[in-house]
């Protein structure tokens, strides 16, 4: 149903980044930051994600603050978050295409596209580990 569709993409989204603040590049971005990332997905209710004292809290609904310098809005389809927590595409891709915006001061948001492609990253492996057809594929030319 649309509701489970709901809550699948928005615990993978909450499982994703936080694997991806495990990481060394996630482990960066949660370091000295204090700040509120509210996720809009088309059509979706928000939800939102905290970082402060170098530790990353979820939540459902919009965020709780939003003070100028300490918030941004992410806004994509369920496609691109898909995509991105899939490994197929980059969020630095997506806001090229114009299918992530980022609402925010200048320079924001930083800390989430890299919690992002943290997540991104680790889907990556996780098919080159698995040896999916679409990235045997996309391996050395024959006798190279």
């Amino acid at each position: 149903s649309e509701l489970t569709a709901m809550v699948d993409i928005v615990r993978e989204l909450s499982v994703a980044i936080e694997a991806a603040s495990r990481t060394p590049r996630g482990e960066r971005a949660l370091k000295g930051h204090d700040e509120y990332y509210e996720f809009l997905v088309a059509g979706r209710a928000p939800v939102h994600f905290e970082i402060a004292g170098g530790r990353l809290k979820f939540g459902d609904g919009p965020a709780p603050r939003r003070e100028p310098l300490r918030y941004t809005r992410l806004e994509l389809s369920e496609g691109t978050l898909r995509a991105i927590l899939n490994g197929d595409l980059s969020p630095v891709e997506a806001m090229e295409r114009g299918e992530l915006l980022l609402r925010t001061r200048l320079y924001g948001g930083g800390q989430m596209i890299m919690l992002l492609r943290a997540a991104y990253d680790l889907a990556r492996a996780r098919r080159l580990e698995s040896g999916s057809p679409a990235q045997r594929s996309a391996g050395s030319p024959a006798g190279g």
